[in-house]
């Protein structure tokens, strides 16, 4: 059998919604669309915790042959003073994905907020690994009852060796990574050498691209002073310098969920195109990334 054949792209939720699409019918109008686009994966906003909403997302999903990413809230918040919360805020999140027809949840550290990562000042690196690794331990027994999967990303926080460090410690069968091909580059880390770490302890992903460029180039950044020349930005998979082969090829050889891993599609921090604005470019550089990864996979 090919794995790599198996395997379903999807995009994630920063896919553009049109405008007038009501909150309550995105998941629904996102799921079709991947169907429209060939895809058989998604991640998406709009899923609540509406027990009719959640079977029709369920219906719809069995028909269009489409197999979720869903969140999880409380994970990181497990030991200490709002433990209680964190755990049925964690149960609510695998009920809905339950009810969604998933079994994989996902979430990622540090919020994109200096407060709150691992480059916050009054917390050492060495403090924000053993939090995570003592909330994860406790997150698995919660998962483990339940029949489910948990997927921590790489989210611009730690680099892929400090996260595979953290699932080795955890040392949950389900528990693991959603690994994010690119951020590595946010925390000065090579993306190859993050996804020959987390590859082991895949079970979701964000296939993503970025490119390095000039940053003096990038007039709409106003950059004047003495700033480190070199930027990486998003672009669409296959246009960067993330070696998106070396991912597949290490997913198949090494990931534990290869068959049927679902390849998400994210495209982030990217400039609008020329003569577009950000929605447009969005459109094209997803559409792109999915025709990229189609190729890559040999389902074009």
């Amino acid at each position: 059998m090919d794995v790599k054949k198996t395997m379903r792209i999807g995009c994630c939720p920063f896919y553009p919604v049109p405008h007038e699409i009501a909150e309550d019918q995105q998941a629904e109008w996102f799921i079709n669309r991947m169907a429209d686009l060939g895809c058989r994966a998604a991640q998406t906003f709009g899923i609540k915790d509406d027990p009719d909403l959640l079977k029709r997302i369920k219906d719809l999903c069995q028909e269009k042959d489409i197999e979720m990413d869903c969140y999880a809230d409380g994970v990181f918040s497990l030991v200490g003073a709002g433990a209680k919360i964190a755990r049925e805020k964690l149960l609510t999140s695998i009920r809905i994905a339950k009810q969604a027809g998933t079994n994989i949840v996902r979430t990622g550290y540090g919020h994109l907020n200096m407060d709150t990562s691992r480059f916050a000042v009054d917390r050492p690196l060495a403090e924000h690994l053993k939090l995570l690794v003592d909330n994860l331990k406790e997150a698995a027994k919660i998962i483990e009852d339940q029949g489910m999967l948990l997927a921590i990303e790489n989210h611009c926080d730690f680099t892929g060796r400090q996260c595979a460090q953290v699932s080795g410690e955890v040392d949950s069968k389900s528990v693991g990574c959603a690994l994010d091909t690119a951020n590595g580059f946010t925390v000065y880390s090579d993306p190859s050498d993050d996804i020959r770490a987390l590859a082991p302890y895949t079970i979701t992903t964000h296939m993503k691209d970025m490119k390095v460029v000039d940053s003096r180039s990038l007039s709409y950044l106003k950059i004047d002073g003495p700033m480190i020349p070199v930027l990486p930005i998003g672009v669409a998979c296959g246009e960067g310098d993330v070696d998106l082969q070396l991912a597949i090829d290490e997913l198949v050889a090494h990931c534990p969920h290869a068959e049927g891993l679902h390849l998400i599609i994210e495209v982030g921090w990217d400039p609008a195109l020329p003569g577009m604005d950000e929605r447009q470019t969005r459109y094209i550089e997803f559409h792109r990334s999915v025709a990229y990864l189609k190729r890559l996979i040999g389902v074009a």
